[in-house]
């Protein structure tokens, strides 16, 4: 028996969660589907033995007054989770300088008397003949307006730092974040991107987390699409999405066919198009144009869990 809806979403990562709960709130009746057991995508929160944990290490800018924030009261889901900001020490970031040597991060004391810029400046050694450069660069990055912002989208950050004739060190510490943040090499991020994410954490800063884990929050915005009258369905895997006359009709699932005339998806560009919809329905220039992207690359971890603490602080970049 087919079931019919106004609104479905596929994948509860936190953009299909949010937006499979703002339909529902907006009385839609909605349907979420998602293939894991749980909510919260490539971030979800796991739990074993009592301890709850992410498959990878995650933590999110913006901290204040971000999307999340605005999305839970929407809702009015914030007894069900919390958006926490952790104290600048929590973290250090250490870099192997001319030395060759990595330096040890600074003492709590001293990052008091080192707070916001100074402090990278002198965990990058840069000399006072390279601080106008590196301090122009800052300075644009962080106050540059969106319409100059757009200009970028054709210009990687690697072409947009050559502008300025940083030091290896500021070229090396944007590697080392565009890696983190992007999951892409510095010479594939569009610099336009780049800048508007580095303006949000320089305004909202970072490190952002959530209480009960990373994923929480999108399990919170899962709870959500059911309290305002829709549904939530996990362990189904979406096959294929119903294409009738150019319209989407709804999605085929191992666990049946469910029906409407939104189908939304978060389970990423080329996946939708090339596998659950098919290159029939859509055009040559946009069919071009989705095989020609390069999704974010991988980042391989190994996962230890130990029975004492092993450094000082919580995370350490180098």
């Amino acid at each position: 028996m087919e079931e019919q809806y106004d609104a479905m979403v596929v994948g509860a990562g936190f953009g299909g969660s949010a937006c499979a709960a703002l339909l529902s709130k907006r009385g839609l009746k909605t349907l979420l589907l998602e293939k894991n057991a749980v909510a919260g995508g490539k971030a979800m929160t796991m739990s074993k033995e009592g301890f709850g944990y992410e498959f990878w290490p995650v933590v999110g800018g913006r901290s204040l007054n971000s999307q999340f924030h605005a999305v839970i009261k929407e809702l009015n889901m914030e007894d069900e989770v919390e958006l926490l900001t952790p104290p600048a020490t929590i973290g250090a970031m250490v870099y192997g300088g001319s030395s060759g040597q990595y330096e040890s991060p600074p003492s709590s004391s001293e990052e008091q008397e080192d707070e916001g810029p100074l402090a990278l400046v002198r965990q990058l050694g840069l000399t006072e003949e390279e601080l106008p450069a590196a301090g122009r660069l800052f300075a644009d990055m962080t106050s540059m307006p969106m319409e100059e912002i757009e200009k970028l989208d054709n210009v990687t950050l690697t072409e947009f730092l050559s502008r300025y004739e940083v030091p290896q060190s500021v070229y090396s510490y944007f590697g080392m974040w565009s890696n983190i943040v992007f999951v892409v090499p510095i010479d594939l991020l569009a610099a336009s991107e780049a800048i508007r994410t580095h303006q949000d954490m320089a305004k909202g800063g970072a490190m952002r987390y959530s209480s009960g884990g990373y994923g929480r929050v999108a399990e919170v915005f899962a709870q959500a699409v059911e309290r305002y009258g829709g549904r939530v369905i996990t362990r189904a895997r979406v096959e294929r999405i119903i294409v009738e006359e150019g319209a989407a009709g709804g999605v085929v699932t191992e666990q049946g066919i469910f029906r409407a005339p939104i189908v939304i998806s978060n389970a990423g560009i080329q996946p939708t198009v090339l596998r659950l919809v098919g290159e029939q329905h859509f055009d040559k220039a946009y069919m071009s144009y989705v095989k020609g992207l390069i999704p974010s690359w991988g980042i391989m971890g190994i996962r230890y869990f130990l029975s004492r603490p092993v450094f000082d602080r919580a995370v350490y970049i180098a």
